[in-house]
């Protein structure tokens, strides 16, 4: 039997004149908002790597895993995030993978799929609320920063960052160190991130402005 044994802590900076509610449900989040706000990204399709589940199988060690995953995100009301590769599971009932695992949003509606169940769920988004992929994507991470007397530093990563096609391999990227944890975001981008400590990082962002 598989047991999943953690669940995400995702630390979220918001600017301090935002008032919102972020609650998890599964590997997305719900933002609900007291104002209305122009907080968007510009669209992009994005391939990062982030930390995945951490399963026992039977008496076994805990084993933590990571996942690729490709982010096509046109708007924070249509995008869909899929799980591209990811550490098979060995049981001595099979193999599973989350590879095709994913969760969109269109047309007011969130729908997510689980590769390992075949389970599939859809509920609506809701009035004044946002649905992003994780709590990597939250809006306003830089404004919060700055808010906060936050310094940043200009570094090479090891992302490939492309603006309509113009591609830079080791982009620059804007750095933060909030307690010791390192937060990197692609430079007039309204924040997206690059590198958030060992548990996101990109390899490779397209964007479409």
């Amino acid at each position: 039997m598989i047991k999943s044994i953690t669940s995400k802590k995702l630390l979220i900076a918001l600017v301090p004149i935002l008032v919102v509610l972020v609650i998890g449900l599964g590997t997305g989040l719900v933002i609900r908002a007291n104002v209305d706000t122009n907080d968007d990204f510009p669209s992009f399709v994005m391939i990062y790597e982030r930390q995945g589940p951490v399963y026992s199988v039977g008496q076994g060690a805990p084993k933590s895993t990571v996942e690729t995953h490709r982010l096509e995100y046109s708007s924070k009301d249509r995008w869909i995030d899929t799980v591209i590769e990811d550490e098979p599971v060995v049981t001595s009932v099979g193999t599973f993978s989350r590879v095709g695992s994913y969760q969109q949003v269109e047309n007011g509606v969130v729908t997510e799929f689980d590769a390992v169940t075949g389970h599939i769920q859809k509920d609506d988004v809701g009035d004044n609320t946002r649905r992003i992929p994780n709590g990597f994507f939250a809006p306003y991470q830089i404004q919060g920063l700055e808010a906060a007397g936050e310094d940043f530093t200009q570094v090479t990563t090891a992302s490939t960052v492309c603006v309509r096609e113009q591609c830079a391999e080791n982009a620059t990227g804007l750095k933060y160190v909030v307690n010791g944890l390192e937060r990197i975001y692609a430079a007039n981008t309204n924040g997206i991130p690059l590198k958030i400590g060992d548990r996101f990082i990109v390899n490779r962002l397209e964007i479409n402005r």
